[in-house]
């Protein structure tokens, strides 16, 4: 789960980087409305696509090869294991609570619009419900509703500009965009990409509605000087598509600014590259030879894997025994008090199936019964022990890496190299 949430902000952040750099300043808007909304979705698939690769079969092959008598490795669990958990527990806690709480602030506040809209005063305007609310406030839009000061509409102070900003926030459905992000942030407050996303999904809702305005009025002075009478005021809900909004400079500039076709089109061939160097990072990768594995295979390849994982974990420390050492005499164990460590000696048994060896394409029948005969030279029946024969028992392994799964169950084992020489010293006592 950390590893996809990781992988889902790189995503975010590669997505809105490009925004800020290239589209943001571009007057693109219904591209940059997709382009923002898409690229958060985006984010948070692209790390759930799975793709497999061929792998090289070198890289494939691993190391099987152990000593007959294999010195003792004991584990032991590494200390402040406790700690880890502790802390690791203490983040989701932390998590789940700042979530609980961003979703409570969230319902009360689309209660509180809701509660608003049926109880106060309203009127219907072009079939649009507006609501009349006492006090100062500024005109803003939420869902279906237009909330304006009673006294300021009474008195005729609402200009046609404002309503027409309004009424486009209501057409283009911009508040559907809004608590679709504000839902992302709740569960997703720890993405710091979110809060800039939110902020220019909010700066184009604007920008979308200046230019409804503009074209249904074709008065841009006039709108301008609408925009700068109104750029003191200010919507204190979260939720709503307020009139006046962070920049007021950026939307005088862009009534002004002409849009592009061709430019668009070759800004908009840059999310090719994006998307891809996106996919790349963000994406799961399986090997083609893991993949091609038939599904009674990968459950056993699976259940290994756990069980190897099981066994040997990221917080074990390993402790080994050396073998063959000598005790210390009495003389120097009285006067250091430190002991000959024991040796723990086990005989180390080959599997029948090599997994970690990559399947062969099939050795002949020539091949196996070459196999089959080396193996009853080198094996001592008596001892029930191998030994190495010189320009024999090397040619085991290559027929062996040629066998498929089911020649290597009907095969007998493949017997484990010469154990290494291993160097005894006679323990002295440290001074």
């Amino acid at each position: 789960m950390l590893i996809y949430l990781i992988k889902a902000i790189a995503c975010s952040g590669i997505f809105y980087v490009l925004y800020a750099l290239l589209f943001n300043k571009e007057k693109m808007l219904v591209f940059n409305r997709f382009y923002l909304l898409g690229s958060l979705v985006a984010s948070f698939l692209i790390p759930l696509i799975t793709i497999t690769v061929e792998v090289p079969e070198i890289a494939q092959q691993h190391q099987y090869i152990m000593p007959e008598d294999l010195v003792t490795v004991q584990y032991v669990p590494a200390p402040g294991i406790d700690w880890v958990i502790y802390m690791e527990m203490s983040a989701i806690a932390l998590t789940v609570i700042v979530s609980c709480f961003l979703l409570v602030r969230f319902l009360l506040n689309f209660l509180a619009l809701i509660a608003v809209a049926k109880n106060e005063t309203g009127v219907y305007i072009k079939g649009i419900r507006v609501v009349l609310l006492n006090g100062p406030i500024a005109p803003h839009s939420f869902l279906n509703t237009i909330y304006l000061s009673k006294a300021e509409y009474e008195r005729g102070g609402i200009e046609t500009e404002i309503m027409a900003h309004e009424m486009a926030h209501i057409r283009q459905k911009h508040s559907w965009d809004i608590l679709f992000v504000e839902l992302l942030k709740i569960f997703t407050w720890f993405n710091p990409f979110i809060y800039l996303y939110k902020r220019s999904v909010m700066i184009n809702h604007e920008l979308l509605a200046d230019a409804a305005v503009v074209k249904q009025l074709g008065d841009v002075r006039s709108y301008q000087l609408v925009l700068l009478q109104r750029a003191a005021t200010q919507s204190s809900l979260a939720l709503v598509s307020s009139f006046t909004f962070y920049i007021a400079k950026k939307r005088l500039t862009m009534l002004l600014k002409k849009s592009n076709k061709k430019r668009t089109v070759l800004l908009s061939l840059a999310l090719i590259p994006v998307t891809t160097l996106v996919v790349f990072v963000g994406c799961n990768t399986v090997e083609k030879k893991e993949a091609d594995l038939t599904p009674e295979e990968q459950k056993e390849l699976a259940r290994a894997k756990e069980d190897a994982l099981s066994t040997i974990s990221k917080d074990t420390m390993i402790s080994v025994t050396i073998p063959e050492a000598q005790p210390a005499t009495d003389d120097a164990e009285t006067k250091s008090g430190v002991t000959a460590p024991q040796v723990d000696i086990k005989k180390f048994s080959p599997p029948k199936i090599i997994r970690d060896m990559p399947e062969g394409p099939g050795a002949s029948a020539k091949e196996l019964a070459t196999y089959e005969e080396i193996i009853r030279q080198v094996l001592d029946g008596k001892k029930n022990k191998y030994k190495w024969i010189e320009g024999k028992s090397d040619k085991l392994l290559p027929i062996y890496q040629k066998m498929t799964f089911e020649q290597r169950r009907n095969a007998s084992q493949l017997p484990p190299p010469p154990p290494p020489k291993i160097e005894v010293r006679k323990f002295t006592s440290p001074k």
